[in-house]
């Protein structure tokens, strides 16, 4: 466990930068991250149990993510159902891997998914693994670059998943932010690996006092989770 430790601690520190504050977070959250390692390879089942619907879960144990965990997806699904989140936007679908975990959480929330692809084609396989999965009525999958497909969508969303491209994340957080509910989250990945490129987006949620941001140092690049409070949405919305 002590090497994975140490690892994980410098895998935070040098890639959220050489502070006293990045450190720190990467010892913290080193045992954890050092756990789940030993845990996958000891248990690779595990990010599968107390799931109820098997054909979901026999397609997700092929891991077909791009970059995506199935460690990820369940961090995402359980977060989803703690929070009671009911309303989803999920931003770059690729073959559906991360929407199929949100649509197994939205499933128990009485909630919907809408995902934005760019490409038919991959977008076409997404949408066979959502029937093949059984979630295809709860995922509302959309063809169009997302900057332009988000403006035509109505109303507010509780939970948004980024995995776009680094680049994209700032502006796709100020098209957004307004839009997010009290209590509500912004998760975008590869906030570790990615982090020069996304320069903008990182000091934007970690500079705004109305936000609370953790970084998850998974090894598939690190989740960003951005939570609006609600003073910020009665600012915004008087």
């Amino acid at each position: 466990m002590i090497v994975p430790w140490i690892g994980s601690a410098l895998l935070c520190w040098l890639g959220l930068g050489l502070t006293a504050n990045t450190f720190i977070l990467g010892v913290q959250s080193g045992p954890s991250l050092a756990a789940e390692l030993v845990k996958d390879l000891l248990r690779p089942e595990r990010h599968f149990a107390g799931l109820d619907q098997p054909k979901a879960v026999s397609l997700l144990k092929r891991d077909f993510g791009v970059g995506v965990t199935a460690s990820d997806g369940r961090r995402l699904h359980d977060l989803v159902v703690e929070k009671g989140y009911r309303r989803a936007l999920d931003l770059g679908t690729a073959r559906g891997y991360a929407s199929l975990w949100i649509a197994l959480a939205m499933k128990k929330t009485g909630g919907k998914v809408i995902t934005i692809e760019i490409d038919p084609e991959v977008a076409a396989i997404a949408r066979e693994n959502f029937r093949q999965a059984g979630l295809d009525s709860i995922i509302d999958s959309r063809v169009n670059d997302a900057l332009a497909e988000i403006p035509r969508i109505s109303g507010e969303f509780d939970f948004v998943f980024m995995d776009l491209g680094a680049p994209l994340n700032k502006k796709l957080l100020d098209l957004l932010y307004a839009r997010i509910m009290p209590g509500g989250v912004i998760a975008a990945h590869n906030a570790i690996t990615l982090k020069f490129g996304q320069a903008d987006f990182l000091n934007a949620i970690t500079s705004d006092l109305n936000q609370l941001t953790t970084f998850i140092p998974t090894f598939s690049g690190g989740i960003s989770l951005t939570f609006k409070k609600a003073s910020s949405i009665a600012a915004a919305h008087p």
